[in-house]
């Protein structure tokens, strides 16, 4: 995506600037260009979540689109936040991309076996399983994007 690949570009630019820049202004610049990056991944995480529970597969998987955006960021930020508070919020973000992976890994094979013709058994039966998973994994989900919003903001909490 563009918008992701303009922020490591923008990274990557800043950190040749910076390498002709006194030490003290260099920590504060790359630090308020990280942060304001990752406020900017946080809330795209937080819009897209919402209504989690009625949004359709695409909704689903535009949101693990975006907590691997903002974990990615995370990590290439690491060495600006280190500690419990960014190993703790990366966590999470991994526990909910797993399990928006595994309903978006879901939704792919269902669209898959009905562009391949499946028969009527296997489609129904893949869509039995697929209710089932989204029955026991949505939740999950809640709850891992609700403890995702009590982790302390680890680029917020150091200052």
């Amino acid at each position: 995506q563009p918008a992701h690949g303009q922020a490591l570009l923008q990274a990557e630019r800043l950190a040749w600037e910076l390498a002709a820049t006194p030490a003290g202004v260099q920590a504060r610049s790359l630090d308020k260009v990280a942060v304001g990056l990752m406020d900017s991944a946080q809330k795209r995480v937080i819009k897209a979540a919402r209504g989690l529970l009625r949004q359709d597969a695409l909704a689903r998987h535009q949101l693990r689109i975006d907590v691997k955006r903002l974990r990615y960021l995370a990590d290439l930020w690491t060495g600006l936040w280190p500690g419990k508070r960014l190993r703790r919020y990366l966590h999470t973000l991994e526990k909910l991309q797993v399990v928006l992976g595994a309903l978006n890994d879901a939704a792919a094979t269902g669209r898959m076996l009905r562009e391949f013709g499946a028969g009527k058994a296997l489609l129904a039966a893949w869509q039995t399983h697929e209710q089932n998973l989204l029955k026991q994994r949505l939740p999950l989900a809640t709850l891992h994007l609700a403890e995702l919003g009590h982790c302390a903001v680890p680029w917020h909490s150091s200052r």
